[in-house]
């Protein structure tokens, strides 16, 4: 098939090596007509209102803490708040503001604000996981390794006896082990790989056993090490950091969560020892809510195994829908809501998977930032699922899904279609015209109808000048979609109106483009009944005015 020229192509063509989608979404509004949620069901409606309800609130803590909780969970008391505060708080340094104190010789205000971040972990009442943030995570982040080696030896030069020096230096190794490790199974990860991370993991522990020796509450060291331990196969530095961290504070979430990963069958464990472990959990969960997530553990993760094992099975969708009631597991929102459209089906209706897919990628966000797939997939339910309609709170997850991901089409193609809704239809255009080109044939034909529809119908159409020029503007795109998919009875639908708009006068090759029309729409789709229904009466008109034959005597 002959690849189809529009006007100006060149022009276009060469607007696609520009930068796109640098924008953010519009302001979500109130809600417009509450009616809309009305097929959904209880208690899925409410949630979903309360869940609009708490995107519309810009600050990241304060949209998760006004959150709506699942329905049906058995979360401890301050569960949500707590698992809010984990990721959203503030106060925190980032690794470059520490650099900044360095630069500046501010030695004695870096070491109080590390001593406070690592009171607070043990506060009763200001409790906080800050401190694991920053060593365990913000100084082992392998994007940042290069800034990371620079700060922590000038921090390590400038306070050669500080543990939080020791443990900053000691991260930084911890991180760059784990790049040069990969995320690939051992026995795919290159031989060169695996020595090179053993190394560094020998250059790690000197430095976390350091910090420890001068303060032996630095619970950061002891995690650290055990994620060392697991990754080199040192179960000996394993079982010693357990033991040590567990005399400090066994009611750790960190501690919590390193223990059950090496209680994990893929790292020599089993699920009857991490049922074991999460037991002795239980005793410190009113104190620490937040350890529901490290109690859901060994349900979310045997969950996450079948579909690994490609088990898209009610048993593995009931695992994890028991990890859900228990904690807000994140990798388990994802997980359900993969595995629920293959148990329960499409649609939004009682017991369906879309709505709980919607329902438990909406709550994943809560917490942090989705992949592109779940940006993706919030996106199409929030723009074109019927009963929903929901442009600006779509947008909002359509850009997001293309900072991740420009060249997926149908992340493309949720843009469009959210600026579509919005009657946004210059900027509904450019999205659909990348689609037009990309390689989805079912993607390309719902971008031609939908460019094809808005510029043909779109705004005002009263006056007769008004509809020439939309009809003009439509004819490239109808003609191509009646072109590349002669069966399509949309195409041929608006083929009919765009040469009403431009010509009204009904000769013999309008009157076979009506007929084609009428017996190329699919009769399942309303908006095509209702278009040809109105042709159909045109017809008989037609038929009824032709000059009937006299008949003999």
């Amino acid at each position: 098939m002959r690849k189809w020229k529009f006007a100006a192509v060149a022009a276009w063509m060469a607007s696609l090596a520009l930068p796109v989608l640098a924008v953010e979404a519009p302001p979500i509004p109130e809600l417009r007509n509450p009616k809309a949620y009305e097929s959904v069901p209880l208690p899925w409606r409410d949630y979903l209102i309360q869940a609009r309800a708490a995107e519309r609130i810009a600050d990241p803590l304060q949209r998760c803490l006004a959150f709506p909780d699942l329905p049906g969970n058995k979360w401890p008391k301050g569960h949500s708040a707590a698992h809010c505060l984990l990721h959203h708080e503030k106060g925190i340094p980032t690794v470059a503001e520490i650099g900044g104190m360095l630069d500046r010789g501010e030695m004695t205000q870096l070491e109080a604000a590390m001593q406070k971040l690592l009171d607070r972990h043990f506060s009763e009442i200001d409790y906080s996981e800050g401190i694991h943030e920053l060593f365990n995570y913000r100084f082992t982040d392998h994007s940042q390794l290069e800034l990371i080696d620079r700060v922590t030896s000038e921090w390590l030069r400038k306070a050669p006896e500080s543990a939080f020096a020791s443990m900053a230096r000691g991260s930084y190794y911890s991180g760059a082990a784990g790049k040069a490790r990969g995320e690939d199974y051992a026995s795919k990860t290159p031989r060169e790989d695996m020595r090179y991370m053993s190394e560094l993991v020998g250059k790690a522990i000197p430095y976390l056993e350091k910090a420890i020796s001068i303060n032996p509450r630095l619970m950061p060291a002891y995690t650290g090490m055990i994620a060392l331990g697991r990754m080199d196969s040192r179960s000996e530095l394993e079982s010693a950091e357990m033991h040590g961290a567990q005399k400090i504070d066994p009611a750790c979430p960190e501690l919590a969560l390193q223990v059950l990963y090496s209680l994990q069958p893929r790292w020599g464990g089993d699920y009857d020892q991490m049922l074991a472990y999460t037991n002795t959990l239980s005793a410190y969960v009113a104190r620490r809510p937040q350890l529901a997530v490290e109690m859901a553990m060994p349900y979310s993760d045997r969950g996450h195994m079948l579909l690994v094992d490609e088990q898209y099975t009610r048993e593995a969708l009931d695992v994890l829908e028991i990890a859900i009631g228990i904690g807000s597991d994140e990798s388990a929102f994802q997980d359900a809501a993969d595995v629920a459209l293959e148990v329960l089906g499409e649609g939004l209706g009682e017991g369906r998977g879309g709505i709980k897919r919607l329902a438990y990628l909406l709550q994943e966000s809560r917490f942090k930032e989705l992949n592109a797939w779940g940006n993706s997939v919030i996106a199409g339910y929030l723009n074109g699922l019927d009963p929903l309609a929901e442009p600006e709170w779509s947008l909002k997850y359509a850009l997001r899904a293309a900072d991740l991901n420009l060249d997926d089409m149908s992340v493309r193609y949720n843009v469009g279609a959210a600026y579509q809704n919005m009657n946004r239809f210059d900027d509904a255009e450019r999205e659909f015209l990348v689609v037009m080109e990309g390689p989805d044939a079912r993607l390309r034909r719902g971008a031609l109808r939908s460019v094809a529809e808005f510029r043909l119908w779109g705004g005002d159409t009263r006056k007769p000048e008004v509809r020439k020029a939309k009809a003009s503007k439509a004819k490239p795109y109808i003609d191509r979609l009646v072109e590349e998919y002669p069966d399509d009875g949309r195409g041929w639908i608006m083929r009919v109106f765009q040469h009403g708009f431009m010509d009204s006068r009904m000769d013999a090759a309008v009157i076979g483009e009506i007929r084609a029309a009428v017996k190329k729409a699919d009769r399942s789709d309303p908006w095509q009944v209702s278009k040809v229904e109105w042709l159909e009466t045109m017809l008989k008109k037609i038929e009824d005015s032709k000059p009937q034959p006299r008949s003999r005597k």
